[in-house]
């Protein structure tokens, strides 16, 4: 089995011999979003984890915890809310403050949205905001407008990538096909899915 979109660490526990995934570990996937604070200046120090307590964001805080002990950054605050959690502010009230450098998110689409539309309410406004998954969907800048610059998010894709396969042409030309198919270009999940299938059938044909 090729799984092309999910991600949960516990897929990859239970022993299955042909499990494959085209996405990497939900702890994993937000190393680099931690990792970026080495390249800025002044480095930040200090970091609030909050995210929604359904599995792939709650395993997407873990990452954070992980990777955030490793790059020298001290976690003020961790919380996981419930994905039915109507009042984001009271929850941000707090994160804010704690005063900290960076605002680590473990979301979905949904919850990045309401994240910033909240932080944009109380004026919580630290150095750097991360999300999990959120920003690399199109819905994301379209609801929000200007208020989605200056965040940072995971991705496993991006049409630069210096990749390129017998179907799809380069990661560029897969970009501007799928645009013009869909009429918006494809997200890590979307391209993540798309290999997928092409590496099933690719196997399949070379079994015969």
């Amino acid at each position: 089995m090729i799984s092309g979109a999910a991600s949960s660490n516990k897929l990859f526990e239970r022993g299955f011999k042909y499990y494959f995934s085209t996405l990497g570990k939900a702890t994993e996937e937000v190393r680099g979003c931690v990792e970026i604070v080495q390249v800025l200046s002044p480095t930040p120090k200090t970091g609030v984890i909050l995210g929604s307590d359904v599995l792939f964001t709650a395993l997407a805080c873990e990452g954070y915890k992980k990777y955030a002990e490793k790059n020298g950054i001290q976690i003020l605050l961790s919380e996981l809310f419930p994905i039915t959690l109507q009042d984001y502010n009271s929850m941000l009230l707090k994160a804010k403050q704690k005063n900290p450098d960076v605002l680590f998110v473990g979301s979905h689409l949904m919850v990045a949205m309401k994240m910033i539309q909240a932080m944009k309410e109380i004026d919580f406004t630290p150095k750097m905001v991360t999300f999990s998954y959120g920003p690399t969907v199109p819905d994301f800048i379209k609801n929000l407008g200007k208020d989605a610059e200056y965040v940072v998010a995971a991705s496993e894709w991006a049409p630069n990538l210096p990749y390129k396969d017998p179907l799809f042409g380069t990661a560029k030309e897969f970009n501007e096909n799928y645009f013009k198919k869909y009429a918006r270009y494809p997200d890590y999940v979307e391209a993540a899915s798309a290999a997928g299938a092409y590496a099933m059938q690719v196997a399949i044909e070379r079994l015969g």
